[in-house]
């Protein structure tokens, strides 16, 4: 019989309590699984109201082309980016494998080396490079702080969606930029709410309730945020994890476009990745839980000395 992965450190269900998100929202998944996300294309003034229902369900859903006239997504050509901040260094980590994939879940921390600071212009230049060759860059550049990183791009995503008004406080450095050319991110989960926005190109995103953790082999890279598959959608991946065949049934397929925002809810796992050869640039504005979904005190909480090591780890959960 296959039994459960073992966790090297903390359970995704003790990271999930200390982010204090109630387990009415991760230990059960509804009885009849949707099949497909909802889509939505509200008016801006209708955004944060239309969101709120997912929100509080803590289940994801698409906003599509609602993003259409904010300044990222009309603005941020190669051109623009390089008028604006060509020289500004940014962190770039090397891509590990030919399909795109950043990092290696069977290595202990997932990542070989700390990332490299690079011009902007110079990652532009990589990138560029890449697509033209119909190839997937060398290099990734993931986590970008714009407000520390790429201040005036920073100021150019005010004012911000107005869906982030269904979360609840954002994070103070949101967002956070990611742009590659044919990236794939490690299947993992958050411990914060995202608002995942797309300015340029497309992303392919897959997506499990936290509910169905059993099946998808956390512990990798020695975390429980993380998957030990490799590649969750090969079929390499499922003759050696053999719950996955149940898994890839539950999963829920999205592509995401230029415009679109995705609402990706507190702990469920989602593989990432833009199509081979092709770039992408998106933002992500992290947040926490609205108070509504926060731990009630009549809930099960974690030891506090759990807890505390729970907050640790969290901090990593951004990927």
């Amino acid at each position: 019989m296959e039994t459960k992965a073992e966790f090297p450190t903390l359970s995704p269900r003790s990271l999930l309590q200390a982010a204090g998100l109630a387990p009415k929202h991760f230990e059960t998944a509804p009885s009849k699984p949707p099949t497909a996300l909802d889509e939505l294309q509200p008016s801006e003034d209708e955004l944060a109201t239309v969101l709120r229902p997912y929100v509080e369900r803590n289940h994801p859903c698409v906003l599509r082309k609602v993003l259409a006239e904010w300044a990222p997504v009309r603005l941020w050509d190669d051109a623009h980016l390089r008028a604006t901040c060509a020289t500004a260094s940014v962190p770039v980590r090397s891509v590990e494998a030919p399909d795109g994939r950043v990092g290696d879940p069977s290595r202990t921390g997932m990542y070989a080396t700390e990332p490299s600071m690079v011009p902007l212009g110079d990652l532009l230049d990589v990138l560029a490079d890449a697509e033209a060759h119909g190839s997937n860059a060398p290099v990734y550049a993931a986590q970008l702080r714009l407000r520390t990183h790429l201040p005036a791009l920073f100021a150019e995503t005010r004012p911000a969606p107005a869906c982030l008004e269904a979360l609840g406080p954002i994070w103070r450095n949101a967002p956070s930029m990611y742009i590659g050319c044919g990236a794939r991110s490690p299947l993992h989960f958050d411990c914060l709410e995202n608002v995942l926005c797309l300015v340029r190109g497309r992303k392919r995103i897959a997506l499990w309730h936290p509910a169905h953790t059993p099946l998808l082999y956390a512990g990798g890279g020695g975390s429980s945020l993380f998957s030990q598959v490799d590649d969750v959608l090969s079929a390499e991946a499922h003759a050696a994890f053999p719950l996955l065949a149940e898994a890839s049934a539950l999963a829920l397929h999205v592509e995401l476009r230029a415009g679109d925002a995705l609402y990706l809810p507190c702990g469920w796992w989602h593989d990432v990745r833009t199509p081979s050869g092709e770039r992408s640039l998106s933002l992500s504005f992290w947040a926490q839980q609205p108070e509504s979904k926060l731990l009630a005190a009549s809930d099960e909480v974690v030891d506090p000395g759990e807890h505390e090591g729970a907050e640790a780890e969290s901090r990593f959960a951004i990927r």
